[in-house]
């Protein structure tokens, strides 16, 4: 069920980001064969508006099937 749908899951690795629960999840997806998008942007990446902004633009083709 959860592999008919789009889903993608992006952390950045700069400030207030927590890219090791990210990868634990990621790795919990895998073994139960869930395919999610598990994408992990760069150190330059914080948890703020600039960067959701910039990846939900990134993000929303995909999501869309567009």
């Amino acid at each position: 069920m959860y592999n008919n749908e789009r889903a993608v899951i992006c952390v950045g690795q700069g400030a207030w980001e927590q890219p090791e629960t990210t990868r634990e999840l990621d790795e919990i997806c895998k073994s139960k064969g869930i395919n999610i998008w598990f994408d992990y942007w760069g150190y330059d990446v914080n948890h703020n508006w600039p960067w959701w902004f910039k990846q939900a633009e990134y993000y929303m083709p995909f999501l869309l099937g567009q």
